[in-house]
């Protein structure tokens, strides 16, 4: 099972990472993009009246602080992509109690596609 989500989690990995810049931006992300660069505080007051919750906006402020390559809008649908992969990887205990081996097949694929 364990080789299963490793090749599922190289999989994804290829899908979301290949070219992160090639898609036009969308209208979230742009609100992501214009708010991430912000203080913190001003990220906070932002999203007070709103109903997006700010642990990924402030998570987003700190990935765009940090020097990696590419334009803000790559940087930042990295950050999803790595949010995806780590949330591949927290499944895997939920994977294994499956008992069923095409359900897990079904849902492995499902869920990286």
């Amino acid at each position: 099972m364990r080789r299963l989500v490793a090749i599922a989690i190289v999989l994804q990995a290829g899908l979301l990472l290949f070219h992160p810049g090639l898609l036009p931006v969308w209208t979230d992300e742009r609100a992501t993009i214009t708010t991430a660069p912000q203080p913190p505080a001003r990220i906070l007051s932002a999203l007070a009246a709103d109903v997006h919750p700010p642990l990924y906006l402030l998570a987003a402020h700190v990935w765009a602080q940090l020097p990696l390559p590419g334009s803000l809008p790559e940087r930042l649908r990295v950050l999803s992509a790595v949010f995806a992969l780590l949330a591949t990887v927290a499944l895997y205990p939920l994977l294994v109690r499956l008992q069923n081996t095409e359900a897990r097949l079904w849902f492995l694929g499902l869920w990286v596609f």
